[in-house]
């Protein structure tokens, strides 16, 4: 051992020839490295601070920053000036997309089965993209409910309805909505027959006038009865013979929670109200009846309710609703709600339906009409206006009875697609039903056209070209811009446009007499356009027509036409 501490060992070897010693110091504080360079030091740097060409590449390297920043800045603003931004249509909501059908399940021979089994042909045959089903619940033989919780036995299991919903959801992208009638029960319903039995739990069930004098209602389906409770009698309100519902009893609201949480377990993704204003119950403030009438703030408050219902079910679901007869302007405006408080997704209206009733109307008369439409419906302003007020047209029903020409229907159906923020909503009768595959059908459909024997199944071919083109103008149909560039009383055209494209529906409402007119020449329309719909016609599909000079029609003829703005 050292003076300083260190600690050697020594090791020796002593070969033939030779003696080595090798000494090995263990204090680590003895071995010194010496620092590795790291970058140039602020000496050897300067030597480049005036460098010619060290100076050139700073300066180049500075202006490369600034242009690259810069043209990353210029990027932003062009893309958000000149690449279009998502469409307005991509928030409209499912219900307001798609057009209706009104489907009764009890026109096919094996019901629920016989449509599922040719399901697949009549999604494609229709077009569709919503199916709205006439009441499946068990029902008497007058239709009138008697269970809101059973399917009704002569339509089929509740299995073979959930696996239709789910079908038609999954495969062919089409929702299922079904009616509700809450006007009445059948009075065989089990409500009824415990309320006439004066059980305590349904005693507020039904509407039970206390005093004729208080009934102040002018509408020849109401009528009023004398029954037996318990050995007391009573005087009930009836609609078409049915008793009436007491729509202001809790107790009922939740029996009938109960019923739509049940259907909505089942896929169905809204209900149509059928039947409304309803008799409601004015009760003064100690909860005494004050008269028994139709009264629209109360229908408003319970139409409210139930819809805040149905979406508290299903945050998609909606709630459409149907009026007794057509209401008034301000009528259906208490029922669309507010922008901050909306009440029915979709209020149905019958005023086309009522046209085709009525098909010796003109075209200034049409024109008017339109316009009154348009003028009283209200006015949503900002994000609210996409969500509503939604209209529901009824715009076709073929039965039997039914004379109306096929071009005043072709027509009236036209019209119900084409007017903004609405949906049209049409019947299939069994004189639409068909078992046969969807191409035999075509292939027999364009028979008939080519022998001039269509009949009323054409109408099939008019709503599948409608739907498809409904779904490939979405601007210009549900939210652009609406002009009428020339009515008198045997024309009748309508514009729809957006800022790049549009259709203009060309009407002649003469059926024996071909006619000639000029368009009013405005901005928006182009000189010529394409045929993409027609009816009662001989022109081609992309027929190129003329909109700058004088457009000629033969007698009823139906066209729609495609252009593109500028």
């Amino acid at each position: 051992m050292g003076e300083t501490g260190d600690e050697r060992i020594e090791l020796e070897s002593q070969p033939l020839n030779s003696s080595v010693k090798i000494e090995i110091v263990t204090n680590a504080n003895k071995i010194k490295e010496k620092p590795l360079p790291i970058g140039l030091t602020k000496e050897e740097l300067m030597k480049y601070a005036n460098d010619p060409f060290w100076c050139k590449l700073r300066k180049t390297l500075f202006a490369l920053f600034w242009l690259l920043w810069l043209a990353m800045f210029l990027g932003a603003f062009l893309i958000i000036h000149y690449v279009p931004s998502c469409p307005a249509s991509s928030k409209l909501r499912w219900y307001q997309r798609g057009a209706y059908s009104e489907m009764d399940m009890r026109l096919f021979d094996s019901r629920l089965t016989g449509l599922l089994a040719h399901m697949d042909t009549y999604s494609k045959a229709f077009g569709f993209d919503n199916w709205l089903l006439p009441a499946p619940f068990e029902c008497d033989s007058n239709r009138k409910v008697l269970n809101l919780h059973k399917i009704d036995q002569e339509l089929g299991s509740i299995e073979d309805f959930s696996r239709i919903v789910s079908t038609l959801k999954v495969t062919h992208k089409v929702n299922v909505l079904v009616d509700l009638d809450l006007s009445s029960t059948s009075v065989e319903h089990e409500w009824f027959k415990r309320f006439l039995a004066n059980d305590a739990a349904y005693a507020d069930f039904y509407v039970k006038i206390d005093d004729a004098k208080k009934f102040k209602v002018n509408d020849n389906d109401y009528q009023l009865r004398q029954l037996d409770q318990s050995g007391q009698q009573i005087q009930i309100l009836l609609f078409n013979g049915n008793p009436v519902l007491n729509l202001k009893s809790d107790r009922l609201f939740v029996e009938l929670e109960n019923s739509l949480r049940y259907w909505t377990a089942k896929g169905v993704r809204g209900f149509r109200l059928l039947n409304a204003p309803f008799v409601i119950p004015s009760l003064s403030t100690n909860g005494e009846v004050i008269a028994y009438t139709v009264d629209d703030e109360l229908n408003r408050k319970f139409v409210a309710q139930l819809s805040s219902l149905v979406k508290s079910l299903m945050s998609d679901a909606v709630l459409l609703l149907k009026f007794k007869k057509e209401p008034e302007p301000q009528q259906s405006a208490l029922f669309y709600g507010t922008e901050t408080e909306p009440i029915a997704d979709v209020v149905v209206s019958s005023l086309i339906a009522d046209m085709n009733k009525h098909h010796h109307l003109n075209g200034n008369q049409l024109q008017q009409k339109l316009n009154d439409y348009l003028e009283t419906k209200p006015k949503w302003n900002g994000e609210a206006a996409l969500q509503g007020p939604w209209t529901g047209w009824l715009i076709e029903n073929i039965d039997e009875n039914q004379k109306l020409p096929l071009p005043f229907h072709c027509f009236n159906n036209v019209l119900g697609y084409l007017i903004p923020k609405s949906a049209p909503i049409t019947h299939v009768s069994s004189k639409l039903l068909f078992t046969e595959s969807v191409d035999n059908f075509w292939t027999e459909l364009n028979q008939r056209q080519a022998n001039g024997t269509l009949n009323q199944r054409e109408n099939l071919r008019l709503f599948h070209q409608l739907n498809q083109l409904r779904a490939d103008n979405v601007e210009s149909v549900l939210l652009g811009s609406i002009r009428f560039p020339f009515v008198d009383d045997r024309v009748f055209t309508m514009a729809r446009f957006s800022s790049t494209s549009g259709l203009l529906m060309l009407a002649n409402l003469d059926q024996r007499n071909p006619v000639e007119f000029q368009l009013n020449r405005e901005s928006y329309l182009p000189v010529e356009g394409k045929v993409q719909f027609m009816c009662e016609s001989s022109r081609l599909s992309d027929e190129t027509v003329a909109l700058d000079g004088n457009v000629s029609l033969r007698g009823g003829e139906v066209l729609i036409v495609r252009f593109e703005i500028a």
